[in-house]
């Protein structure tokens, strides 16, 4: 007879002992455990895609504001070229590290 404890792990009123009993359980443990792995794979990337469009968003209007200052530059000192660089390079490897949220 089986009973179905907390709707997870069936458990086997018969009293049986053996190899046999224990690589059935061993599977079944197994096999649960693959399924909730994968269950938990599907929800993380599920959230970080939400994270990813989550930033694009204001990311682009900074990419936007980055190329209106950058077609105004030549009123610019060298300091604030400078600077400006360091906001595209910044800009830049953000984009980079939200691209390995796609794989």
């Amino acid at each position: 007879m089986f009973n179905d404890v907390g709707g997870s792990v069936p458990v086997l009123y018969v009293v049986l002992t053996g190899a046999p009993v224990l690589a059935l359980l061993w599977g079944y443990h197994r096999r649960k455990l693959g399924q909730v792995r994968r269950e938990c794979d599907e929800a993380a990337q599920l959230e970080l895609r939400g994270v990813r469009h989550d930033l694009l968003s204001p990311l682009n209007a900074i990419s936007g504001y980055l190329e209106l200052l950058s077609e105004e530059s030549s009123g610019f000192t060298e300091v604030q070229r400078g600077y400006l660089n360091k906001a595209r390079a910044a800009f830049q490897r953000t984009m980079e590290l939200l691209d390995t949220l796609k794989r």
